[in-house]
């Protein structure tokens, strides 16, 4: 189905993919409640119970949906300037999940944004991933897929 005619639980109209990786489809999408342009994940399920697969040999899909759950609620909670806020997250009508976050038009990855930049700036890029990576943590909270192309900058 082209993404312009997908709309998720009546509520977030697709428009076009921007992204896609190991973990799922991101999707630029119309909040048709708040009119909102954000970006929504749509999360593969099946990958994600592979991962499951090694850790809780005995999980089961809805076991893995509510650690999914659990997982978007903790994202949602989330408040950090160099952090991608999550806005809503859910299963659509076929139970797969979805989350959606802040969308960023003319975000960069970290090597994109570094290159023909001072040092100076590229420390401050650092930097900012550095704060970001400790509040994290101090939520005991881990990233599990941290790479360049999912450090994203705004200029």
């Amino acid at each position: 189905m082209p993404p312009e005619l997908k709309i998720i639980n009546g509520r977030y109209q697709c428009h076009s993919k921007i992204g896609e990786g190991g973990m799922g489809v991101v999707y630029r999408a119309t909040d048709r409640l708040t009119g909102e342009t954000v970006a929504l994940k749509q999360v593969h399920l099946s990958d994600k119970l592979q991962i499951s697969d090694s850790l809780a040999p005995n999980a089961t899909e809805d076991d893995l949906r509510l650690a999914l759950a659990h997982e978007f609620q903790i994202l949602a909670g989330l408040r950090h300037p160099h952090i991608i806020s999550v806005l809503d997250y859910g299963f659509d009508g076929a139970k797969r999940p979805y989350f959606t976050m802040t969308y960023l038009p003319n975000a960069q990855t970290i090597l994109e944004a570094a290159q023909d930049t001072s040092f100076e700036r590229k420390i401050e890029l650092i930097q900012q991933l550095l704060q970001a990576l400790a509040y994290l943590h101090r939520r005991n909270v881990l990233h599990r897929d941290l790479k360049p192309d999912n450090v994203l900058v705004c200029q």
